[in-house]
């Protein structure tokens, strides 16, 4: 798997740690990238493996004149490469960039209430955007090597800690919460222990949220009962970041078994076959109103459809706002019959809402991470795609329906 991620991002340097040198040293060499190892000791050895040597020249001082990046490129610009999980095929890559970090930082700071104060206790996998965007990048972090249920306990508790260091939040997913509540039954068998226990998460952490699988009600109910907490369900995906969110304020209004209702600057629907749709409201998940002066709360979009007439609503989960992963909206890459070439890289496309964009402006793109021949030939817009009963794209369909077009365009 490390091997597919290394050659599938184009990756030019490997970095790691020590004790991952004899993972990746002989992988490094199998596919000629150079790897970088640092010690505890903050020095960094290089094992090369290519002649191309110049990443490790001394660059010249900064001048005054070259005091690094503008906030125009960095708004622009790609910032992290994350994969998915691959329940459905192999993982994919999913480029987030500059700005979409910063709009879902930005939108948990107010869902969440994330202040100069806070301390994110975090024991998350970095490999996950669960771990990289709720703790790591939204505010000061307590990092932990991995998680282990006493070590936690232990933190969570403050034990041996100055007040400015104590954790404040944290962040876990249903396994996590299940170790720790099994955990506590034998650590704090003591009743007088139990209640102290309680009294301390109660008082001194602000918030604690669950995701990343469903959160089963007995367990949402046992740890609210040692730690005074109720755990805060969302949802989101590596595509989109946080999309869903329960309340923060009331706790009383974190409903289990239930995701919530869209983050701030996320619209949000769920759309039924032959149907635009049914409202979250439908759901009995519209958003009560909360004024707090001192945060501005931008009132999740939500659109109104006519009721299904059942108690059971299916559909597909619609999401759109400024961190979703960009590009297109759609896209589906298709091999078409050619005479000279016997087929020939195609790209059908459907674009966001008053976006544009030319085959051009597609191969320049593009053009920075595959290979020449990887390019598409030609590429036609369309309005919508054919899926199969999976909600995946029928490429056959597809071929079908714009193999003629693709063809004509050559």
């Amino acid at each position: 798997m490390l091997k597919y991620f290394l050659k599938d991002s184009s990756a030019g340097l490997v970095i790691c740690t020590q004790e991952y040198e004899n993972t990746l040293r002989p992988l490094a060499k199998e596919i000629s990238k150079p790897l970088l190892v640092t010690g505890r000791d903050k020095e960094i050895t290089a094992q090369l493996y290519q002649p191309n040597n110049s990443f490790m020249k001394p660059k010249a001082e900064n001048t005054l004149s070259d005091v690094g990046k503008t906030n125009a490129w960095y708004g622009r610009n790609d910032a992290l490469l994350i994969y998915t999980s691959g329940t459905t095929s192999k993982p994919k890559g999913v480029v987030w960039t500059h700005s979409m970090l910063s709009s879902q930082i930005a939108s948990l700071h107010a869902a969440w209430r994330y202040s100069a104060q806070d301390v994110v206790l975090h024991a998350l996998p970095l490999h996950h955007i669960h771990g990289q965007l709720n703790s790591l990048l939204a505010s000061l972090i307590r990092m932990l090597p991995s998680f282990v249920s006493h070590t936690v306990w232990a933190r969570l508790l403050g034990m041996g800690e100055r007040d400015e260091t104590k954790a404040t939040v944290f962040h876990g997913v249903p396994a996590m919460y299940a170790k720790l509540t099994a955990d506590h039954s034998k650590m704090f068998d003591n009743p007088k222990t139990a209640e102290y226990v309680r009294a301390t998460l109660a008082s001194r952490m602000r918030l604690m949220c669950a995701g990343s699988a469903p959160l089963p009600d007995s367990l949402f109910q046992k740890w609210e009962e040692i730690s005074g907490h109720r755990l805060l369900e969302r949802y989101g995906m590596s595509e989109t970041g946080m999309a869903l969110s329960n309340p923060y304020r009331p706790a009383e209004a974190r409903t289990v078994g239930c995701v919530g209702t869209p983050l701030p600057g996320v619209a949000a629907r769920i759309a039924a076959p032959g149907d635009s749709g049914i409202s979250l409201e439908q759901l009995g998940l519209a958003p009560k109103e909360e004024k707090e002066p001192e945060v501005e709360w931008r009132a999740p979009d939500v659109t109104e459809h006519k009721p299904s007439g059942t108690d059971v609503y299916q559909g597909e989960l619609l999401l759109k706002g400024p961190g979703v992963f960009s590009s297109v909206a759609d896209a589906a890459v298709l091999g078409v019959e050619d005479e000279s070439y016997g087929e020939i890289v195609s790209a059908v496309v459907v674009l966001k809402e008053q976006a544009t964009l030319t085959l051009k402006e597609l191969k320049d793109d593009a053009g920075k991470r595959l290979a020449p021949y990887q390019l598409p030939r030609n590429m036609i817009v369309v309005k919508e795609m054919p899926r199969n009963v999976m909600g995946k794209l029928d490429k056959k369909e597809i071929r079908k329906l714009y193999g003629e077009a693709l063809a004509v365009k050559n």
